[in-house]
């Protein structure tokens, strides 16, 4: 197989009933990269939001989740271990989406690395990750 190309999608989701994103951002001391409260609509969205949400997505453009992973780290900073004690937060995680086009015969696979040092890192976020793979058609 040749060297496939992947895409890393990773963002940081605290979600919550009652989570107040500007609560969230004054604690992190980061703006989110998209927020919602409970219950408010955004615009062109024909019904309300059934949780509040505050989410940072890494900016950089890499196929190394190391670095995706340690931009999100050094924006929340010291704020990481305690992101899930924030008022209004109920869950916390990283998202970690990896994506792939499908070979001639529909098949596919990506490849990463957690190295001991990404573990560390991801250790001092204080969050878990969740990994999705997806293999898409051209």
């Amino acid at each position: 197989m040749s060297n496939r190309q992947c895409k890393y999608d990773v963002t940081l989701y605290l979600r919550g009933d009652a989570l107040d994103p500007d609560v969230v951002s004054g604690a992190v001391g980061v703006a989110p990269t998209t927020s919602q409260r409970k219950g408010g609509n955004k615009p062109n969205r024909k019904y309300a939001a059934k949780i509040g949400l505050w989410a940072l997505e890494a900016q950089t453009q890499s196929s190394d989740l190391a670095v995706l992973v340690q931009e999100l780290s050094s924006k929340i900073g010291a704020a990481g271990p305690t992101l899930a004690k924030i008022q209004g937060v109920d869950e916390a995680y990283l998202d970690v989406l990896i994506t792939t086009f499908a070979d001639d015969d529909g098949g596919g696979s990506c490849e990463f690395q957690l190295s001991p040092t990404t573990a560390q890192v991801l250790a001092t976020m204080g969050v878990p990750a969740r990994f999705t793979v997806a293999v898409v058609k051209k």
